[in-house]
């Protein structure tokens, strides 16, 4: 039973990702003076910054909450460089009790 759970979430998570078009296309992500925003393909979407809840950070990757099960994640990894203006654009917009990063 441990293991079972574990293991359908994973097959199902699979199949979803392999069935979905949705991940086959790349998400492109724009950090500017009005919020996030979000295309892909042709379709974009705008979240504004006063209606982000917070913003954490973890070993890997910048985590920014736009609901309480909604987030926005950017792996470090695929960041690379720009790690700093990411964390700053979020810092200078975001107001400093909702945002909890460590560089």
């Amino acid at each position: 039973i441990l293991l079972y759970l574990p293991w359908t979430l994973y097959i199902k998570s699979k199949r979803q990702a392999v069935n979905n078009p949705v991940f086959k296309e790349p998400l492109h992500y724009v950090l500017d003076e009005n919020g996030i925003t979000i295309s892909q393909g042709d379709s974009s979407t705008c979240q504004k910054w006063e209606d982000c809840l917070k913003a954490v950070s973890t070993g890997r990757s910048i985590i920014v909450y736009t609901a309480k099960n909604n987030a926005t994640i950017f792996p470090k990894s695929q960041m690379q460089d720009k790690t700093t203006d990411v964390i700053e654009m979020i810092s200078t917009h975001m107001p400093p009790t909702k945002v909890k990063i460590r560089s």
